[in-house]
């Protein structure tokens, strides 16, 4: 990934973690988790609190592999919990009616499942370049409000400098019966859709290079291979996810194709 599929990846992996209990009700709700350009001022900030944001610092070209970039990433957390005068309750938590929820929750209760969530994205979610913690900034308040507390966690990723589509792997048929495997690819963010394509006497390079016999999300598909034929299995992406539009497409790579004998 590059450093805005990473960034948008770290966001989509915080907006769906939950509270394991009770409701499951999701740590940041349903549009707590953004991608900013800095830390909003007090008159600016998000409406509905808990929330987490994905800051995109700065990154350092690799001077001997061009196509990688170290990149720096910070992720705020914010939480409010009245109570106190020195504001006690926002960082460590006050009084919750549920546990399956996010009311009462301090800061450092939050970012305690920032941090899970975070460490957890590995290669099965398309993100082939792993992230690592760096440090960790100790809450602060905003302002002269005690009630609300900041929380913020630095990340390096090892990026890849242009657009990068996770492929799918481990092509294989047994009599009609075709499968691959896909967690890679319909674990990230911008996932669409597979497409099955097939080419006679070479391998298709893009998905329009051959003909479709298949396009879902399900990483299978049961029909005729054809002697003669070389089938790839092609992972479709679209960030913004708009009907009907492919950004982009993943390549022909070993493992995501096989000629049938």
């Amino acid at each position: 990934m590059n450093p805005q599929q990473m960034a948008l990846q770290i966001r989509d992996q915080l907006a769906t973690v939950a509270w394991a209990l009770a409701s499951a009700e999701l740590v940041f709700g349903e549009n707590g988790a953004r991608v900013v350009a800095g830390f909003p001022t007090s008159d600016l900030l998000p409406p509905v609190l808990p929330f987490v944001l994905v800051g995109v610092d700065s990154g350092t070209a690799d001077p001997y592999e061009p196509a990688f970039i170290t990149q720096d990433f910070t992720i705020t957390i914010a939480a409010s919990v009245h109570g106190d005068p020195l504001g006690e309750n926002a960082v460590r938590g006050g009084p919750v009616t549920e546990l399956g929820v996010s009311a009462g929750r301090g800061v450092l209760e939050l970012a305690e499942r920032a941090r899970s969530a975070v460490q957890d994205l590995t290669s099965a979610d398309g993100a082939k370049i792993m992230l690592s913690m760096s440090a960790t900034v100790g809450p602060t308040s905003l302002d002269d409000m005690p009630h609300l507390a900041l929380h913020s966690q630095q990340l390096t990723a090892l990026c890849t400098s242009a657009l990068h589509y996770t492929a799918p792997q481990e092509i294989a048929h047994d009599g009609n019966d075709w499968t691959w495997t896909g967690t890679q690819c319909s674990n990230r963010f911008d996932f669409k859709q597979y497409r099955l394509v097939h080419k006679t006497g070479s391998t298709p390079s893009t998905p329009a290079d051959g003909t479709t016999v298949y396009t879902g999300t399900t990483a299978s598909f049961t029909g005729v291979a054809t002697s003669g034929e070389t089938y790839v299995a092609f992972a479709d992406y679209s960030a913004r996810q708009q009907t009907g539009v492919v950004e982009g497409s993943s390549s022909a790579e070993v493992g995501s194709y096989k000629a049938i004998a």
